[in-house]
C-alpha cells in the first residue's frame, strides 16, 4: 500500500491575519531585539570624578608657593611641573570638592584639569603622611598615594 500526499497548492490572495497568540510571539521577539541591541550597544559610563583630598581648617598654614598645572591620573589629581615632571598630591581647604575635572570651593569654580594654578601652602613628603593623616578626614586611596603632598592654604588667582 503507498501512501500520498499531496502538495498544498500555493496560497494566493492577502496574508491572513495573525492569530492573537502569533502577534503576541512576535511582540515579545521584538522586544527582546530592542533590549539585546540597548544593552550591547550602550554608551560607555562617565569617568568618576578624581578623589579631592582636603584637611580640616587650621589656625596657620605653611606659607610658600607652587605653580605647576593641574593634571589627572585615573581618579587621582595631581599638581605637576612640567618642566620637571615633579608632582604634588594637593590636600586641599575644607569645602573644596572635585565635579567632573573642576576644583570648586563651594559652589565657585576655582580650576580645571590642565589649567597652570598658585597654590599656597606647603610641601609634606610620604615621610610625614602620618601627620597630614590627622588633618584629614578620610584617608586618601593607596592608588592616590605619592612622595609629595601640597597642603593647599589658598589659591592665588
Amino acid at each position: 500500500m503507498t501512501t500520498r500526499f499531496l502538495a498544498r497548492p500555493a496560497r494566493s490572495g492577502p496574508p491572513r491575519p495573525q492569530t492573537g497568540l502569533a502577534q503576541f510571539a512576535l511582540a515579545l521577539l521584538a522586544l527582546a531585539l530592542v533590549l539585546l541591541v540597548t544593552a550591547c550597544g550602550g554608551t560607555t559610563p562617565a569617568p568618576a570624578s578624581a578623589i579631592l583630598p582636603t584637611h580640616r581648617d587650621l589656625d596657620a598654614y605653611p606659607d610658600a608657593l607652587l605653580e605647576a598645572t593641574l593634571t589627572r591620573d585615573d581618579r587621582c589629581l595631581f599638581a605637576t611641573r612640567p618642566d620637571s615632571g615633579e608632582r604634588w598630591l594637593p590636600i586641599w581647604p575644607s569645602g573644596y570638592s572635585m565635579v567632573g575635572d573642576t576644583v570648586m570651593n563651594g559652589t565657585t569654580p576655582v580650576a580645571t584639569v590642565g589649567d597652570r594654578v598658585k597654590l599656597g601652602g606647603g610641601e609634606y613628603h610620604e615621610t610625614e603622611y602620618d601627620f597630614l593623616r590627622t588633618l584629614m578626614p578620610a584617608d586618601v586611596p593607596g592608588d592616590c598615594r605619592v612622595d609629595l603632598y601640597w597642603l593647599v592654604s589658598t589659591v592665588v588667582p
